[in-house]
């Protein structure tokens, strides 16, 4: 990277620091992370366009997921899509430069993105060593401001004694020095130190992290395995898989007899109510070990016995049935327990979380079939889409809306409890106003008045829920 080029990076890095503390010190997440999050895949544009192997179609396209991802912050208030999308997108953003190069390949991706992460802390303080080099080393004139600067850091100890003594020695001199730092508060100082440490921290993770974008790619090299695969014997896998599906068959067979068919016919001392609500996240948790015995079985059973391997594959086939059928039991199980106890972001998630996993099982039984099959591709992006379209998801006001609706139906309400949600929820919470409940009504009415005169936002914090509920009339 020629220094035209290094004193651009320095000029950006610094745009880009400064915007930071602008949009984000001191103040709620809003609109501003949509805004930092563009101008940062702007930059990096401009950075990696100058290489000749940059992919131009990957990089907008993934470009385009993250902006979709960063809206959150401006159409939302949910505060678990806002908290994880804050770890989501600067990984993502890696992702995609780590993957924006023709020639690049999938493999060792977590090396390559760890790399990117960390190497910059190598040669952290390089932005500084090159405006060493600019300023002082490369332009003789520029050597008198070095010693002056060099002049006023001496002189600040000796210039203290020396006020000091003064102050003691006149009273209105030590009244107007005392002035002075009482006009310069505390606060004020506190926050001008908070923001150069984040100015000189981002300046130099962004200086470093673009610059070593440019020394050719040795990063984006997949480095040679030296040790072989191990996996695991054929004959100790199947004892192992038939074994958990003569347990998982009984478990099935009980679900069908039980629960799906014959609701009258249970053991003494059980209700179907009771039976029915209990067990959903211990089902679950089991759907989830399920999937990790499918795809460590598929990845590591050796495959030099045909008769062994087709045992295996019917084995494991039958673990993502019994699998499938265990999360129909979960989504019956949650929708009774529903119907008794309300609705709420958990119980939403839970079932957000149980479909993408259905989705992942699938494409986990199509690859025990076909080897060839890239199954950590494909569920990566589907899980990123899915992630994705989860994020336009209206989580609170869907909780609201059939809690309410629950309650038009048998009378049943935890109107507290609705307003706890975010402002998500604010035309949902509305709807409270219409129930001819006084104890409701005059509640709702103290919550949503209280929650108006907190208004007192900035522009970096926009968010569109925020703003229907504190501008509505």
């Amino acid at each position: 990277m020629n220094t035209k080029n290094k004193s651009l990076l320095v000029i950006f890095s610094s745009i880009l620091a400064i915007l930071f503390n602008i949009l984000f010190y001191d103040k709620p997440l809003g609109i501003s992370c949509f805004i930092y999050t563009l101008v940062n895949l702007v930059f990096f544009y401009f950075v990696l366009r100058l290489q000749k192997d940059f992919n131009f179609k990957k990089y907008i396209s993934n470009s385009l997921a993250i902006l979709l991802l960063s809206s959150i912050y401006f159409r939302f208030e949910f505060d678990l899509f806002r908290i994880i999308n804050i770890i989501i997108i600067p990984l993502y953003i890696i992702f995609t430069i780590s993957i924006s190069y023709k020639n690049n390949c999938f493999s060792k991706l977590f090396t390559k993105i760890s790399t990117l992460i960390f190497y910059p802390f190598e040669t952290f303080f390089s932005g500084f060593k090159f405006l060493n080099f600019i300023l002082f080393k490369n332009n003789k004139r520029f050597g008198i401001l070095k010693k002056i600067f060099a002049g006023l850091l001496i002189c600040i100890p000796l210039l203290i004694i020396i006020i000091i003594l003064l102050c003691h020695a006149d009273l209105v001199f030590n009244f107007k020095i005392n002035y002075l730092i009482n006009k310069i508060s505390y606060s004020t100082s506190f926050d001008f130190i908070a923001e150069l440490i984040i100015f000189m921290f981002i300046f130099c993770y962004l200086f470093s992290f673009s610059f070593n974008l440019d020394k050719e790619h040795k990063w984006l090299q997949p480095s040679t395995p030296t040790t072989s695969a191990k996996y695991i014997d054929s004959i100790i896998l199947t004892t192992i898989l038939t074994m958990i599906n003569i347990v998982y068959l009984l478990f099935i067979c009980i679900q069908f007899k039980y629960l799906f068919f014959n609701h009258y016919n249970l053991p003494n001392d059980f209700s179907f109510a009771e039976y029915a609500r209990s067990g959903f996240f211990e089902l679950v948790f089991l759907t989830i070990i399920n999937l990790f015995i499918i795809i460590i079985s598929t990845y590591f059973s050796k495959k030099e016995d045909r008769l062994l391997s087709i045992i295996i594959k019917t084995l494991l086939t039958l673990i993502s049935s019994c699998t499938f059928i265990m999360i129909i039991s979960s989504f019956y199980r949650m929708s009774l327990y529903e119907k008794t106890f309300g609705y709420t972001r958990l119980r939403l998630l839970v079932y957000l979380f149980i479909i993408i996993e259905t989705i992942v099982i699938l494409i986990i039984t199509f690859r025990i079939w076909i080897n060839k099959f890239n199954f950590i591709k494909c569920s990566a992006i589907v899980l990123m889409v899915y992630y994705i379209c989860i994020n336009f998801v209206n989580i609170d006001s869907i909780v609201a809306k059939q809690n309410i609706d629950r309650y038009f139906e048998t009378g049943k309400l935890d109107y507290k409890y609705i307003m706890t949600l975010s402002n998500d929820a604010y035309l949902q919470k509305l709807r409270l106003l219409e129930i001819k409940d006084s104890t409701i009504t005059k509640y709702v009415s103290a919550q949503l008045s209280t929650e108006k005169e907190f208004d007192k936002s900035t522009w970096q914090s926009f968010n569109i829920s925020t703003y229907k509920a504190h501008h509505d009339k």
